[in-house]
């Protein structure tokens, strides 16, 4: 009988080393945590991958917010390049604007005035605006304007012109 205890004995014992190469079995670790020792199994604590994962884990998430930011920068030049027309209109009703302004300082002598800025048929608007030179609003056809201001709109789009006399 001792002998086949003793050949189970070194069968068990050659398991147990093949399974601490491996990395198996029921081995157990301590874990300390405020003075007291709990038993642990290994499976709890891969020693292995963990870096790999994390790696995996942050590259994906740097690579998510790329995406997101480049996304959105995307749509906000869709957004501006559809509003191209918009702002090409209120380019020019602004400028038309300028030019109603100068009309209104140079003919003030002529009796045939044009009493409200240009109207388009587009549908954009202007709002022209001649200053003094302290700054205080005045009509364009007064000869102490220093400035005229216009501001062409269509649409969202907002575009503004000032010139100085």
């Amino acid at each position: 009988m001792r002998i086949g205890n003793r050949d189970r004995g070194t069968k068990n014992m050659k398991q147990e080393t093949r399974n601490r190469k491996q990395g198996t079995g029921n081995k157990e670790q301590v874990l300390r945590s405020s003075g007291k020792t709990f038993p642990v199994p290994c499976s709890l604590f891969p020693k292995k991958g963990q870096v790999m994962i994390l790696t995996i884990l942050a590259l994906g998430g740097t690579i998510l917010v790329g995406t997101t930011v480049a996304g959105l920068l995307v749509v906000y030049q869709i957004r501006q390049s559809a509003d191209l027309a918009n702002s090409a209109k209120a380019v020019f009703a602004a400028d038309s604007g300028i030019e109603w302004g100068f009309y209104q300082f140079f003919k003030s002598s002529s009796s045939v005035l044009p009493s409200a800025p240009p109207s388009f048929a587009n549908g954009a608007s202007v709002a022209v605006t001649c200053y003094t030179g302290s700054g205080d609003p005045a009509a364009c056809a007064d000869s102490s304007i220093a400035s005229i201001r216009a501001i062409g709109k269509s649409g969202s789009a907002h575009r503004a012109f000032e010139q100085s006399l």
